[in-house]
């Protein structure tokens, strides 16, 4: 298995992890009784956009909202029904991608039934994972060959996209870690973040406890600053020219990615980082002898390279380095490609020496004030040569391609190969170019620095994937949280306490969320419980920005099933009028003693994040789930059917695909359908690659 046929079947793997991680929650997070119904939030977009109800406003609301849901107007098909399939189908599909079959069909299903869940999942599907899902699933679309009706070849044809791969991964870990430093936030500035890191995490793992009691404090910070020089100048290891600089950053972001996996509970984001990381690992293939179309083609585009550097760069440095290559090419002593990648390559180091003296520079000035002058500055210096010398990788990459097909005994499918490849290679300049286009979060000045000869073209082009989310920015964990006023650990969490002030309150805790002070950190990756990490942000606001808050609460006052099985809790009985609910905010640290009898947790009570609300509270009302208005959507939806006549046949499959789900939602088990589609998957690529 190469490096693409593993990527490509690494993405299947994904999104099975993904597809199933959601399905399983679906209900209780989107469904008709949820915390955020997806039948509201198609009634506010509806009314936003003035879309007629029926199918006759399927293809505007497309048109403004575009999202594969509108299918569901269209044939008359209930929402919850559609989404649910959508996602079994995309399961499906997904499995097939990771036994083997790597058809660009199928990505694209995947694609489109995961975009559409990013389009209406509202607060609960905002986080970083699930964006680069999109962008490296749109990006496998084409790396796949774009064979449509049967597998892709094991065997790379254009090796053009894995540098859009390397782009990606480039850009995934310089803006997390450029954003740290340009936060402003003295944890990172003085390597004291892990100090308060490893508790406040969404959801530690024993780990995280362990290595916050036991793990020196010096050993802490040379630990955070080995994660940075990773991310920053690894990143950059990962574009070089030279395989072995490549797979040093491969390794060091590999190391990166286990180490957090065990410490933390990011479900399957560190696998996937560590699979786009993998592209970069390959070594260019490179022919064993040049023909004479090859060395023309490449000696022209060492001349168009040459003005181009002589532009962009100190002109007596772009002719030292075109001389070098036109005297390799000559007399090939070295493959031209290599050494035309290497003269874009030197004059980025010649940017990076300059970032090192401005950093010497600015030694003399407090570390507080140091920081951010200094990735600003040697940014804008770095930035323009990285984009030069990607765009020239791409379009070299390709040119080569080209002419490889062209080598041959000239025939239709030679042409026609060099074609696809010329458009493959015009496309992963337009990926490459918008890609970096989010580079604007740590360099407000990137897209302007961006020139080069068709830039107009490949805007144009670009802007037309913009409503797919497929180009997008990163950057974890910016400011650290917990950092108490006085320096110690104090992480801000949210509980949700039922009762009244006369019987008195009683926690109602989440599956996997910090909650019971004697309960250990579990281990849920590669699940997402995307309550509990929601749970997580709210703490750090308030309700006026989440106001899903009050939908849970109101979905726990009636005993809704669906919400029920979000949380590690059940009322013992039929909720009184009396009853209520309220959040309540406690700082939290990690105990220091390790023994049997001693908590895990030692939390503070700071105050009510939520006031005290029962079923018939107003304010209930205002956000549409009070009793009255839940029963009167329930109402409505018995009245109409799920599906028209001539579909029955899909609410029947339906039916039974949500009984054999029951048990998952209702004990969460997750993890034991994610391994068992990943085992069935596996096994049938066994089969398939023995045949």
């Amino acid at each position: 298995m190469n490096g693409r046929s593993l990527f490509l079947s690494g993405m299947g793997a994904v999104y099975v992890l993904a597809f199933v991680s959601y399905l399983v929650q679906y209900r209780g997070i989107h469904g008709p009784n949820g915390i955020e119904p997806i039948d509201m939030f198609m009634e506010r977009v509806s009314t936003h956009y003035k879309i007629p109800p029926g199918s006759d406003g399927a293809e505007q609301g497309f048109q403004n909202f575009p999202m594969i849901l509108w299918a569901a107007v269209k044939f008359g098909i209930d929402f919850n029904v559609f989404m649910e399939m959508s996602l079994a189908v995309g399961t499906l599909c997904a499995m097939l991608i990771l036994s083997g079959v790597h058809n660009c069909l199928l990505f694209t299903i995947c694609f489109v039934v995961y975009h559409t869940i990013l389009m209406v999942g509202q607060k609960m599907m905002t986080f970083q994972w699930d964006i680069l899902i999109l962008e490296s699933g749109f990006i496998s679309i084409f790396y796949s060959g774009l064979w449509i009706f049967k597998a892709a070849p094991s065997k790379e044809s254009s090796p053009t996209f894995r540098w859009v791969v390397r782009v990606l991964a480039f850009k995934l870990f310089l803006m997390t870690g450029v954003v740290k430093l340009q936060s402003g936030c003295p944890t990172w500035s003085e390597l004291t973040a892990l100090k308060y890191h490893f508790a406040s995490q969404c959801i530690p793992t024993p780990a995280s406890f362990y290595s916050a009691v036991y793990l020196p404090e010096v050993m802490k910070k040379y630990s955070l600053a080995f994660v940075l020089f990773s991310q920053i100048f690894g990143s950059l290891m990962m574009i070089a020219p030279f395989v072995v600089l490549r797979r040093i950053g491969v390794l060091l972001q590999i190391v990166c990615m286990v180490a957090i996996q065990v410490s933390g509970n990011y479900n399957w984001f560190n696998i996937h980082a560590a699979l786009i990381c993998l592209s970069s690992w390959e070594r260019d293939t490179q022919a064993a002898k040049t023909s004479i179309l090859t060395k023309v083609v490449m000696a022209i585009t060492v001349c168009v390279v040459a003005v181009w550097l002589s532009q962009k760069t100190d002109p007596k440095i772009a002719v030292g380095c075109v001389l070098l290559s036109v005297i390799n090419l000559l007399l090939d002593f070295k493959p031209p490609v290599a050494m035309v990648r290497f003269q874009l390559f030197a004059s980025l180091l010649v940017s990076l020496l300059l970032y090192t003296f401005s950093f010497g520079s600015l030694l003399n000035e407090p570390v507080n004030q140091l920081t951010t002058p200094i990735i600003n500055d040697g940014f804008k210096l770095l930035y323009r040569g990285i984009v030069n010398y990607l765009i020239a990788s791409v379009v070299i990459s390709g040119l080569l391609s080209c002419c490889r097909s062209l080598e041959k005994r000239p025939s239709l499918r030679s042409i026609l190969s060099s074609v696809q490849h010329l458009a493959l290679t015009f496309l992963a300049v337009v990926f490459v170019v918008h890609s970096l286009s989010p580079m604007e979060e740590i360099y407000s000045r990137a897209n302007r620095e961006v020139r080069f000869p068709g830039q107009a073209v490949v805007n144009k082009v670009g802007g037309h994937f913009q409503d797919l989310r497929a180009f997008n920015g990163y950057g974890l964990f910016r400011r650290m949280t917990g950092v108490g006023k006085n320096g110690e650990v104090a992480v801000p969490v949210l509980v949700l306490e039922y009762g009244n002030e006369r019987e008195g309150w009683t926690e109602i805790p989440l599956r996997y969320g910090v909650g019971p002070v004697n309960r250990s950190p579990p281990w849920v990756a590669p699940h997402q419980p995307r309550l509990d990490w929601r749970m997580w942000f709210a703490a750090l606001g308030s309700v006026h920005s989440d106001t899903w808050v009050l939908a849970l609460a109101s979905g726990l006052l009636n005993r809704e099933p669906d919400v029920e099985n979000l949380v590690d809790f059940r009322f013992n009985t039929t909720v009184s009028p009396t009853t209520a609910i309220r959040g309540v905010l406690y700082h939290y640290d990690f105990s220091s003693s390790t023994s049997p009898d001693t908590d895990w947790w030692v939390r503070t009570q700071k105050g009510l994040w939520l006031q005290p609300i029962t079923k018939s509270d107003r304010v209930l009302e205002q956000i549409g789930f009070s009793t009255a208005q839940r029963k009167a959507r329930a109402r409505q939806r018995s009245a109409r059917e799920p599906c028209p006549g001539h579909l029955n046949w899909l609410c029947d499959i339906h039916e039974v695909m949500s009984q054999i789900l029951v048990p998952f939602r209702k004990d969460d088990l997750a993890l034991i359908l994610q391994g068992v589609l990943l085992g069935c998957s596996v096994v049938i690529g066994m089969v398939r690659f023995r045949k």
